[in-house]
Parts: structure tokens; sequence; C-alpha cells
């Protein structure tokens, strides 16, 4: 079953500020959506509050040590709880935050990054890739305008 990391960075591979995306490119908010639909989430705790809600069309999943609960999601203990319940025939994509990032990208299959061609303040980073074992296999430019303002473009990541 292929486990998959879908991120959006900027040129520091910063991921986020004060629990917060870094910028709002609705570009990236839409190719998260179309990448991920029908798929399984992954995401940590605080992941979930920054998003606020159960993402529609996906089964979202959570890991928290804390027993949390949230209605229309399934919450698992610890990474390795959760990943004793993977499903053949699924598509999982690891969507943050930054812990769950580390530990799942060296099992990652293929990484989905949207780099935001600049740099914000961040208090949370997300591996360097090349430093990690991955290629880059395909990089297509982001169209900027007027809801979209700062450069952009889509990348494939997979492992050497």
């Amino acid at each position: 079953m292929p486990l998959n990391v879908i991120v959006a960075t900027d040129l520091n591979n910063g991921i986020g500020f004060q629990n917060k995306l870094l910028c709002y490119l609705p570009a990236d908010l839409e190719f998260f959506k179309k990448t991920t639909m029908g798929h399984p989430i992954v995401m940590g705790r605080k992941t979930f509050q920054s998003i606020g809600r159960v993402l529609p069309g996906r089964q979202n999943i959570i890991i928290s040590a804390h027993g949390f609960q949230v209605e229309g999601a399934m919450v698992f203990r610890s990474l390795e709880q959760f990943k004793t319940t993977l499903s053949p025939g699924l598509t999982y994509f690891i969507i943050g935050g930054a812990s769950l990032y580390r530990q799942t990208l060296m099992g990652a299959d293929t990484v989905y990054r949207t780099l935001i061609r600049k740099r914000f303040e961040a208090d949370v980073f997300f591996p360097e890739l090349s430093e990690n074992g991955f290629s880059l296999v395909s990089e297509t430019e982001g169209r900027q305008d007027e809801k979209n303002t700062v450069p952009f473009s889509f990348q494939i990541w997979k492992p050497k």
C-alpha cells in the first residue's frame, strides 16, 4: 500500500508558523484537494486543529497520544498503532505536521511538494528531501495571478 507525503514549503523548507500555513495559495489548496480526494489522509493532532474540521471525501486519520477524539475521524495513539490497520490497495497521504513528516518520510513512495519560491517566518520545517535519499522527478511551474501572488511550483520527488 503506497504511503505518500504531501506538503507545501517555502525556500527554507518552512511549513508553518504558529500552527498556520505560511501563506494563502489557492492553487496549492486546489492541488491538495485534487490529489488527496478519495484517499485516506493522515495527520497529527495539531494539523487537525489548524484545519479545524474533518476534510470531506477522504477518510481522516489523526495520530494523537492525548486521548483526542473527533467525530467523523479515526484517531490512533501512535503511528505504530495506525500502521497495524493499513489496508492493501489504498493510497495513504501524510499531510502533516512536522513530527509526522519526520517519522514517515523514509517509508514514503512519493512526495508531492508545492515549493513556494519565497522565504517566510516559520517555526516548523520539512526535512531536506535530497539529503534524505529523494530525487526530483518532475516540476511544473504554477501560474501566478491575482489570487496566487507568490511564485510556486508543483514537484514530485521519489526515493533514489
